[in-house]
């Protein structure tokens, strides 16, 4: 695909734009029009009114990719696309969806080719409301440090016939060339992986009314709210019964001038996000970004006559999957656990797989190999893994490690990141079929040279002093100073696996069993408290740490490293075991793993029961990001809760949707077919 973006000249610079674009085309009648597009960030495409598809840019800079659209067209159609941009200077933590609002298309009809280029017309939106103090205050009107912006549309000013052939565009502005997008992007390529699927519509059931001194009243499945009295408040509460992600529509009436406004949460904990004037007739609301909630309020704002809802549906969206086949459980709680994981890997399975679907949408690198196992064992799916072992390899940094997130450029560096990022490539090779082809094997080399680079006299890795690197392993007080256990297990795990990669392409791979070899027995002297029969969390300053943790033993178990495996696994899982215990989701799921692996079922399942069966206990419908299961019975995963990693930070908004924690999923489906 030939590239050439084009912006709004006046736009460029500034953030959260909703920008229109237009351009009408001629073709013999009959023809077939192909259209490929790529648009920073997100993207509706019509053809005279008619919504063909949509789509985001989950990609790095220097690999874009499109989107490809096919129709029957009329001798004379109009193209329009609404592209939506959160700007590139606005401080976002993720670094994710950032940089200049442009579009790119090609379209082919005709035998001709037409690329992107001036003769497109275009203009901001002019329903659409950017909150001009933002350039003052970068969190004016934000949903978050790590989202976008609150959607606010006055649809008096709304009109759609600039989607059809024949509207009057002369006054709006010529397309220009973007500069600064045709030197940041490379030239887009056919995308890897399917984009997400309609699954299904769902609707929500009001479970509250509140007057706030107005009124309102459901009436068969209409909505009455009465905002007359001035400050009155009127709103319902629906819900969607379980999580949801997709988009919204929503059929009203109401006085001209008078607002709706909507609010979402994943529990009743809820943000009001996006509001409407309304234009005093019948009309249809949608808001233009993906929701990820549970519950939603619909709230009025004025007006003499009531506010009336006739209808609120949600398209349900995820990367299109079907089961391999129906597994069914005599346990009743291991086929809750089960569907629910399936459930949140379906919600977290996008454009890339997601971390988070309201927080933030990155395509962490453990969360993605965590998935991708779901994805393999009970999906038989392996594209969007690939896409992201792909996406991963194009965004290694030059001194070979690995980065932390993406799809795009993301600085934070995470050491045992690094290591499961071998893991997953030997996984996916494994489910694939697939060779190990040249990227894979040159981000590999490159990988295990600033591994080596960072190494101690013994071989192992050596934390101290590497500035800027976040040693993650579970959100837990782990001691992680010098040589920290669990990593190095880490590296000798990733030293085989990138042994038995190399052997499988017939490539000399001697050297790294050998490194492995002597790791494992620096790991053993090192590390291994005899006296306590347990991991220390570290050796650093020339001696043990003295806490010795389940994560670290855990660690040793799971990679192979432990000499005497039996006995350990009896302390770790002892009642009285006094050391830190595991509380992040995807090592429970790599622990649990393990346990099936050893057919240490009954343990297994205690484990399940305490960890994933209480959250469904405590009303959970996909797994949460974190969960202690210490807290108090009625406690959820909540800013001012210790269930979340994030404690006492309100500007940190809390996952309820979290995918991390549905790798349970693939060991149930191993063990079940074992």
């Amino acid at each position: 695909m030939e590239k050439n973006w084009i912006c709004h000249a006046e736009s460029q610079g500034k953030s959260n734009l909703l920008l229109q674009f237009r351009r009408e085309f001629e073709a013999p009648r009959g023809q077939e029009a192909v259209v490929r597009i790529h648009a920073n960030q997100q993207y509706k495409l019509y053809l005279d009114g008619a919504l063909q598809g949509r789509g985001i840019a989950p990609s790095c800079f220097a690999y874009p990719y499109y989107y490809e659209y096919r129709f029957a067209c009329p001798e004379k159609f109009c193209l329009g696309v609404l592209v939506y941009g959160v700007g590139e200077d606005i401080p976002l933590v993720t670094e994710q969806n950032k940089g200049p609002v442009c579009l790119n298309m090609e379209v082919c009809v005709g035998g001709k080719r037409y690329v992107t280029d001036e003769s497109w017309r275009c203009r901001p939106d002019p329903a659409y409301f950017r909150d001009t103090m933002s350039s003052l205050d970068p969190m004016a009107n934000r949903i978050s440090a790590w989202g976008g912006f609150k959607e606010i549309y006055d649809t008096c000013l709304q009109d759609d016939s600039w989607l059809q052939v024949g509207y009057d565009d002369s006054y709006w502005q010529s397309a220009q060339a973007c500069q600064r997008a045709n030197e940041l992007y490379g030239f887009p390529s056919a995308a890897e992986a399917p984009a997400p699927v309609l699954a299904e519509k769902v609707f929500p059931s009001v479970i509250q009314t509140d007057a706030n001194l107005g009124r309102a009243k459901v009436r068969g499945k209409r909505l009455f709210l009465y905002a007359e009295h001035p400050g009155s408040f009127p709103a319902a509460l629906f819900d969607f019964g379980r999580e949801a992600v997709g988009y919204l529509t929503l059929r009203v009436r109401g006085e001209r001038g008078s607002s709706l406004s909507l609010w979402y949460g994943e529990s009743l904990d809820m943000l009001r996000t996006d509001t409407f004037l309304l234009n005093g007739q019948e009309q249809i609301l949608k808001p233009f970004q993906r929701k990820a909630l549970r519950y939603m309020k619909i709230s009025a704002n004025g007006g003499g006559v009531p506010s009336v809802v006739d209808e609120v549906e949600l398209d349900l969206t995820h990367f299109p999957l079907e089961e391999r086949e129906k597994l069914h459980f005599e346990d009743t709680l291991l086929q809750k656990v089960y569907d629910v994981s399936l459930y949140t890997t379906k919600l977290a399975s996008q454009y890339h797989f997601e971390d988070s679907v309201y927080r933030e949408q990155m395509q962490w690198l453990l969360d993605s190999r965590i998935m991708s196992l779901v994805h393999y064992e009970c999906f038989g799916e392996t594209r969007l893994a690939e896409k992201a072992v792909r996406q991963f390899c194009r965004t290694q940094r030059e001194d070979g490690s690995i980065r932390a997130a993406g799809p795009q450029e993301c600085e934070q560096l995470l050491p045992d990141f690094c290591l499961h990022f071998v893991s997953m490539v030997e996984e996916f090779l494994h489910y694939s079929g697939k060779r190990a082809d040249a990227e894979i094997l040159q981000t590999l080399e490159k990988l295990f040279g600033w591994l080596r680079a960072n190494e101690n006299a013994e071989g192992m890795l050596d934390v101290d002093g590497k500035a800027g690197w976040w040693c993650f392993l579970d959100w837990a007080p782990l001691d992680k100073r010098g040589c920290v256990t669990a990593l190095n297990c880490l590296y000798y795990r990733a030293l085989q696996s990138y042994a038995r990669i190399l052997a499988g392409e017939g490539l000399p791979c001697g050297e790294w069993q050998k490194k492995a070899h002597t790791l494992r027995k620096n790991i053993n002297e090192r590390m291994f408290d005899a006296q306590k029969g347990l991991y220390c969390d570290c050796f650093a300053e020339g001696r043990q740490s003295a806490s010795c943790s389940q994560q670290s033993g855990m660690y040793a178990l799971i990679c192979g490293v432990a000499e005497e495996p039996e006995p350990l696994l009896e302390k770790l899982c002892a009642e009285e075991f006094a050391g830190v215990r595991i509380n992040g989701a995807f090592l429970m799921c790599l622990s649990v793993d393990y346990l099936l692996e050893k057919g240490c079922i009954a343990r297994a399942k205690r484990w399940i029961d305490r960890y994933w069966g209480e959250m469904l206990r405590r009303g959970a419908t996909t797994w949460w990001e974190t969960f202690d299961m210490s807290t108090p019975p009625a406690s959820v995963p909540y800013a001012y809760s210790k269930n979340n990693a994030t404690y006492l930070h309100e500007y940190i908004p809390v996952s309820y949707c979290h995918a991390w924690g549905a790798g349970i999923a693939y060991s149930l489906a191993r063990a079940k077919r074992a």
